[in-house]
């Protein structure tokens, strides 16, 4: 159906999937989440559901999905943990990382070291202006939340599912064209191409969905 992306350009369209797989060797000394053995029996779950997920946010032209993806993430783990509601700032990672990430793309871990070292401010302090040529002014800011470190998931549906049930878990998958046009239900795209380029956040699942074949509930 149409939707507040549908009317863009071909070009328009793949500026926003700015998610980018990191070279392997940096991937190497990241942690792994591995599930117990115990199974979740839950057939659904959503953190929606405890008020525990922040509202989505626009990013406008800037292929920042990685940033927001990892911000949204904190945000609901300061709900989830803390009981504290924060819109935090998209735009302090944009322009205060010292690596590579930008609105040409980046990956969820460039964020992630920006909360480890710094702390992450509000979105008041440093709003979001889909342009990664701002100076960084976060040190006028007063820093909210800090994270001690951070896992990859083990890629099965039950390493995934104990993951979520700790907070909400970022993610990437393969955004084609069809995608923005989705206005709702299951989405899964089959053509066959192989191309990871976007971000989002698992927020829960249901295992009864699309005709019991389960789904992941994205933000």
């Amino acid at each position: 159906g149409k939707t507040s992306v549908s009317g863009l350009s071909d070009e328009e369209k793949m500026r926003l999937c700015g998610y980018v797989q990191p070279p392997e060797w940096m991937l190497a000394d990241i942690p792994v989440f591995y599930a117990p053995d115990s199974a979740v029996t839950d057939t659904r779950f959503d953190w929606r559901d405890y008020g525990c997920v922040t509202p989505s946010k626009d990013q406008a032209s800037c292929g920042s999905c990685w940033a927001f993806a990892a911000v949204g993430e904190l945000e609901s783990h300061m709900l989830i943990h803390d009981g504290r509601y924060e819109d935090l700032s998209e735009q302090q990672i944009l322009s205060c990382i010292n690596t590579d990430g930008s609105c040409g793309g980046g990956w969820m871990w460039e964020a992630y070291n920006v909360f480890l070292a710094q702390g992450a401010v509000t979105e008041a302090c440093m709003p979001y202006e889909a342009v990664d040529t701002i100076p960084c002014t976060e040190w006028d800011c007063t820093h909210l939340a800090r994270i001690t470190g951070y896992v990859t998931v083990a890629n099965s549906v039950n390493d995934i599912k104990h993951a979520v049930l700790k907070g909400s878990v970022s993610t990437t998958f393969q955004a084609l064209g069809d995608f923005f046009f989705y206005t709702g239900g299951c989405y899964e795209n089959d053509s066959g191409v192989s191309r990871i380029n976007h971000a989002v956040t698992i927020i829960g699942w249901d295992d009864e969905m699309c005709d019991g074949q389960g789904a992941w509930i994205c933000k």
